[in-house]
């Protein structure tokens, strides 16, 4: 609760911005999830952002919030994470149509799982950074390429989860 509290006083501050512009995504991903042993496995699912753009000069910002919700059933296995945070990008606006970014986050991140054996599950802060490039088709509409990590440190009885990270392809509707 207190977290959409946050979400929307900072949304309602930044409304107030006359150089801002709305903008929502809805996407697939495929998630990362790396271990403290070394190990590493894919998770597929879910990105949900919705935000504001605030245009100034050859410089835009970019305020969102981020959820990530992954899932997996397979072989008696259950699996699922999440995150859900805020997101701050600065987006270089050099070339109107091409434009890289870099940003950060932070938020709540969740892994649990369940099988024949057991089940477990852990939550905790999760911070990251961001980096890609917008290209944006038109002032309503745009392509982003990107990499994300977020760190964590989530302890389960058999595994600790240290981090996820992704490569993403999305698609932001601009309103």
């Amino acid at each position: 609760m207190q977290r959409w509290l946050i979400l929307s006083g900072l949304l309602v501050i930044w409304s107030g911005l006359a150089s801002a512009q709305n903008f929502v995504l809805l996407g697939t991903q495929n998630m990362q999830l790396e271990t403290s042993q070394g190990e590493d496995f894919d998770l597929p699912g879910l990105r949900l952002m919705a935000g504001r753009y605030d245009y100034r000069g050859d410089i835009t910002h970019r305020v969102y919030y981020k959820g990530l919700f992954m899932w997996q059933n397979e072989s008696g296995l259950k699996q699922s994470a999440n995150f859900n945070g805020l997101g701050y990008d600065v987006i270089l606006d050099q070339h109107r149509h091409v434009r890289p970014y870099v940003g950060a986050s932070l938020g709540y991140a969740q892994y649990r799982y369940s099988d024949a054996i057991g089940r477990d599950s852990d939550g905790g802060l999760a911070a990251g950074y961001q980096l890609g490039v917008d290209f944006s088709v038109n002032p309503y509409l745009s392509v982003d390429v990107g990499y994300e990590h977020l760190a964590t440190d989530l302890a389960l009885d058999r595994v600790q989860i240290d981090s996820f990270s992704a490569l993403s392809l999305m698609l932001l509707l601009k309103f």
